[in-house]
């Protein structure tokens, strides 16, 4: 990838020293890596076959020190040094069933009476909300904070004022957070999807829940809907006060093999900037196919933007936009 967007090693290990991954490679200590085009190495930190995942620690790059808990299905993602050790054939026999266990499809189409009484709510809490926002909108320069991929500070500052009023910053800052790391850890992500699907404003396509405690305290059906709801209000008022009724967004992916259709997906991630695009598009030495698309995008499909949410400021510069899923668009 550019190293003016992402960090990556210049001399990666070969290939040759690697083989793809099984999951009898799933054992403690071991140290993987991505089979993404850094190469991004790992190191396994957890198995946990009661609810179908294993957890890995980054040890590279700008997520350094961050773990992933993945479900054991991503095990195909990664690779392992050709000497790594093997788990014995029972531990591996309750891995198999564990993915058996929990492999297993759920869809949730759109109910159209749902969808009414969510756009409703949005729409009235864009009302409550306008007032407040104009009043406080700083002077954006959008063109330069695209062009420096930084967020604005006092947006954010009124951004958290607004959750906070509604009790439901903790939980933005933890969906962003996921979200920008990696939206397949755990199943932060997975649980908000479901809920939109709920609420009718885009179906799920997916895998069931692994986690019993998803929907727990403080992480509830209740407050996820609230804070769809009040985002997707937020950000979509921001970005009308801004004079955006489209805004030009950008995808950039690279893959080892064919693309294949996926299920529609019901968040996505896409970026204002075309060198971010193009630093994925950019692939690695093994890369066989890569995209990259621009697309106008109505802001309402918005959810979060980096110009007003600060883990999209942190460890990565990528001005981010994180789309509401449209299985109609190209994008």
């Amino acid at each position: 990838m550019t190293p003016s967007v992402y960090q990556s090693d210049p001399q990666p290990a070969p290939e040759s020293d690697f083989i793809d991954a099984e999951l009898s490679h799933l054992l403690v200590g071991s140290r993987p890596r991505l089979r993404d085009a850094r190469r991004t190495p790992l190191k396994v930190t957890r198995v946990i076959p009661a609810v179908g995942s294993f957890e890995v620690e980054i040890e590279a790059f700008e997520d350094q020190g961050a773990k992933w808990q993945l479900p054991l299905t991503a095990i195909n993602r990664l690779q392992f040094p050709r000497d790594a050790r093997r788990a014995p054939e029972e531990v591996v026999a309750e891995l198999r069933a564990a993915v058996a266990r929990f492999d297993q499809p759920l869809e949730i189409p759109i109910d159209a009476g749902q969808r009414a009484r969510a756009c409703e709510r949005i729409h009235n809490t864009q009302a409550e909300l306008r007032d407040r926002l104009l009043s406080g909108l700083p002077r954006v320069n959008l063109a330069d904070h695209i062009r420096r991929r930084e967020g604005n500070d006092q947006l954010a500052m009124l951004f958290k004022e607004l959750l906070d009023e509604h009790a439901l910053s903790d939980l933005d800052e933890q969906f962003a957070r996921s979200f920008v790391s990696n939206p397949h850890s755990g199943e932060m992500v997975k649980g908000h999807a479901i809920v939109l699907a709920e609420l009718g404003i885009c179906p799920y396509s997916g895998t069931i829940i692994r986690d019993p405690s998803t929907f727990d305290e403080p992480w509830t059906k209740r407050r996820r809907e609230q804070h769809l709801i009040v985002r997707i209000a937020a950000t979509q008022a921001l970005w009308a006060a801004l004079g955006c009724g489209e805004i030009t967004l950008y995808r950039g992916a690279a893959s080892d093999s064919p693309f294949t259709a996926r299920p529609p997906a019901s968040f996505v991630s896409a970026t204002f900037s075309e060198d971010v695009a193009h630093a994925h598009y950019s692939g690695g030495p093994t890369t066989h196919t890569a995209i990259l698309c621009r697309q106008r995008v109505p802001i309402s499909r918005l959810l979060l933007t980096f110009l007003e949410t600060p883990a999209m400021n942190d460890r990565y510069r990528e001005a981010e936009a994180i789309l509401i899923g449209d299985p109609g668009s190209g994008l």
